[in-house]
């Protein structure tokens, strides 16, 4: 069998003379793996990074397998960059060349030798016992040519074909089969939890199940039990159906399952006179069940770790994408380049879908742009029932290692980690790496869930604008439940049409809220027709009532004038990816709601060109309740900042009502041991003045009495460590007034 290969061909004979023209070519053959044959009608994606103008193609070849492009550059004078040539194999395995051009590099040929069978590869094995503690492997794996890791679950493993291993002691182990076939880029792993010692009266019950190749609903079991006297063989296809055998009949069979899915199948084998029984029992996938699976991975252009991000589609049986990369931008694209405007951290999620819409999934990732994007991890998973397998990888390939933390109070230390789970449902996995060059350490997230499919629901709807449906927006379910400590939320794009779909929502009470992404007045709108989560209509699963339409609420009309309210939401504490979806409500006087701003991921909002008058914010985000601030503006005070902290599911909002306070000033500032307060006050009256850190913890607290007048506070620094604080004084009638105060060293 062939190997997969990448020719790189320089053509000096043609360079001179295209040093005259500013634009790469590439070229190249795609042809199958096994048999050598082109492979005609395949995509192959051309990219370049912004040196070259993020130039980005998708070529087909022909025939023969042959491809060709043409690489027209945008720059006067002929740059040095990166271009990246790629194409999936038949397991949607990504293949990818990475090239550097530049004066005297512009011509590239590129082959490809990929797989081009609609059968991936698949990990199975089974054992025996030779003797108490002796155990042998035998491989069942199916679909290519490979190399094999065995893990024995006691510590040790093998990377032989067949290995017979002595165990140490009695007692259960998980043991697993990790197979690669490195000509395809095909893997799998299988895992088993074995006993290993006579506990079981002399017999091990074990049996290994193959598909028909013509109908995969049809199944043969073959029984590999060992041990003296069996005398039947009880047998539970995991849908309701049995089989029994009798010694002297073959305990083999076959069955035919109705529907695809995955079935729990157990074999009992017993003795005559009791002194044997066993139950072995092994999670099967039978047919074709049409799933997806999102995932991405992600990399930096060749300018030095620029804003410019470019990502790379990983998802298995995807035929349509949308993009979150989490600064309010998004994109349909299938490997799209994005240019963030600022370094920082940003959520981003893929949602895919299959070609029937059969299948919705979505995997989100933190990527970091600036100064420890080097140290950037991202993990891929499969699973089979509660057991998943689990690859870290390194976005720049860097050697690290890996600590892995399985969202149910266990964990792992290998770079590849499977997992069995005791029982369904969502669960956060988290891997942190350090790289062993320079110690840098990073951790990325996110939720799976895990389980039988069966037990979770799609959800979907339409959204409207008035008569229309909403054109483009986002829409977020959030669950009012703890599902394995972790509430569960996800987040769907909208098509043309105001359809939202969720494809796996498992059981519980969930809230579904939509928020557009124009700016026609419509304001984000639970379903029940409302603006506050704590009056939605609450989706309880159970069977759906599909589809659940949301009508936005229309915003009422305000003043326009000089003024300004801008702030500043301090979200330490709040679920990574949660910030941005925090949506700001500006209110009038009356109460009622007239605009609202997307706060970023940063947690920065900003209103401008506001009339003179009173106004009421709210901060809203599912399952947080908020505060409603009260802010004034006037002629005298046209702009005014919000601080708001996010403490235990609660917004804190800080405002600047002034009604009994009608001047403040905090001096010296920065400072150091005491820090001084010149209130001019109204009338006589008791307050009380704190000073919070920025994590919304208060470090000092303390009542003072005012008169009408000037009045001088010395508030006493000195304990505090140096660093940012909020000063807050309140008062029974309602004064809540903010400054920020910096304490120097």
């Amino acid at each position: 069998m062939k190997k997969f290969t990448i020719i790189i061909l320089f053509c000096t004979a043609f360079l001179p003379l295209m040093a005259q023209f500013n634009y790469l070519t590439v070229q190249g053959y795609v042809t199958d793996t096994n048999s050598g044959a082109p492979i005609a009608n395949h995509a192959v994606t051309i990219q370049t990074d912004s040196a070259a103008g993020f130039h980005y193609d998708v070529v087909y070849t022909g025939s023969s397998g042959f491809y060709v492009d043409t690489v027209v550059l945008n720059s006067g004078t002929f740059p040095t960059g990166n271009l990246f040539v790629s194409t999936l194999d038949c397991n949607q395995n990504n293949h990818m060349v990475t090239l550097v051009f530049g004066p005297g590099n512009q011509a590239f040929t590129v082959d490809f030798q990929i797989c081009n069978s609609a059968a991936p590869c698949i990990a199975n094995y089974t054992y025996a016992f030779l003797g108490n503690l002796d155990v042998q492997f035998t491989d069942l794996s199916m679909g290519g040519t490979f190399t094999y890791n065995w893990q024995f679950g006691d510590g040790t493993g093998s990377t032989l074909h067949e290995p017979l291993h002595t165990y140490a002691a009695s007692g259960w182990f998980t043991t697993s089969l990790t197979v690669t076939d490195s000509s395809s880029a095909c893997s799998d792993i299988k895992t088993m939890v074995i006993h290993v010692g006579d506990s079981t009266g002399g017999c091990q019950a074990m049996y290994y199940a193959v598909p028909d190749t013509g109908n995969t609903l049809n199944v043969q079991f073959f029984d590999q039990s060992t041990g003296n006297n069996i005398a039947s063989w009880l047998w539970d296809f995991g849908d309701g159906n049995s089989a029994t055998i009798i010694f002297p009949a073959s305990p083999n069979v076959s069955h035919s399952y109705a529907v695809t899915g995955t079935y729990y199948v157990c074999l009992t084998i017993q003795s005559n006179d009791s002194t044997c029984y066993s139950t072995y029992c092994d999670t099967l996938t039978v047919g074709n069940s049409g799933g997806c699976q999102a995932q991405f991975t992600w990399y930096s252009d060749s300018l030095n770790n620029g804003p410019a991000i470019h990502f790379v589609d990983l998802s298995t049986n995807a035929y349509s994408w949308s993009w979150d990369f989490g600064d309010n931008y998004f994109s349909g694209d299938q490997n799209p380049v994005h240019n963030y405007s600022q370094q920082g951290t940003y959520y981003v999620c893929l949602t895919i879908y299959n070609q029937d819409w059969s299948c919705q999934s979505t995997w989100c990732a933190n990527v970091t742009i600036g100064n420890n994007s080097d140290c950037e991890n991202y993990f891929t998973f499969s699973q089979n029932a509660l057991t998943v397998a689990f690859i870290g990888h390194m976005v720049n390939g860097l050697p690290a290692t890996y600590t892995w933390s399985f969202g149910d109070g266990s964990g792992g230390s290998r770079q590849n980690a499977t997992h069995t789970y005791s029982s369904q449902g969502m669960y956060f996995v988290s891997l942190t790496t350090t790289t062993d060059s320079t110690n840098c350490t990073y951790t990325s997230g996110q939720t799976i869930q895990v389980g039988d499919s069966s037990q979770f629901n799609q959800i979907y709807g339409q959204v409207m604008e008035g008569n229309f449906p909403l054109s483009s927006g986002l829409v977020m379910i959030f669950s009012l439940d703890t599902l394995n400590t972790l509430p569960y939320y996800d987040l769907s794009v909208i098509d043309s049409a105001g359809i939202y779909s969720f494809q796996y929502v498992p059981q519980g009470n969930f809230v579904v809220w939509a928020i557009p992404t124009d700016s026609s007045g419509y304001l984000p709108t639970y379903y029940g027709d409302v603006i506050m989560w704590q009056q939605a209509t609450v989706i309880s699963l159970g069977v759906p009532n599909n589809p659940y339409k949301i009508h936005l609420v229309m915003g009422t009309s305000g003043s326009n004038g000089q003024g300004g309210i801008n702030g500043q939401i301090n979200t330490n504490g709040l679920k990574s990816g949660l910030s941005d979806k925090i949506r700001m409500i500006l209110m009038n006087e009356q109460g009622n709601p007239l605009e609202f701003r997307n706060v970023s991921s940063s947690g920065a909002f900003d209103f401008s060109t506001l009339g003179y008058g009173i106004y009421f914010l709210r901060a809203e985000l599912p399952g947080c309740t908020s505060d409603i601030v009260r802010v004034e503006l006037t002629q005298d005070k046209p702009i005014v900042n919000i601080v708001m902290t996010y403490s235990g599911n609660h917004l804190l909002g800080v405002n600047e009502n002034e009604s009994l306070v009608s001047g403040l000033t905090a001096y010296p500032n920065p400072v150091t041991d005491m820090l001084n307060l010149s209130i001019v006050s109204k009338k006589n009256a008791t307050v009380v003045i704190s000073l919070r850190d920025f994590t919304g913890r208060e470090v000092k607290s303390e009542s003072s009495t005012l008169v009408k007048g000037i009045n001088t506070i010395r508030v006493n620094t000195a304990a505090l460590q140096p660093g940012m604080f909020l000063l807050r004084i309140t008062s029974t009638d309602g004064t809540n007034i903010i400054r920020k105060v910096i304490k120097g060293n």
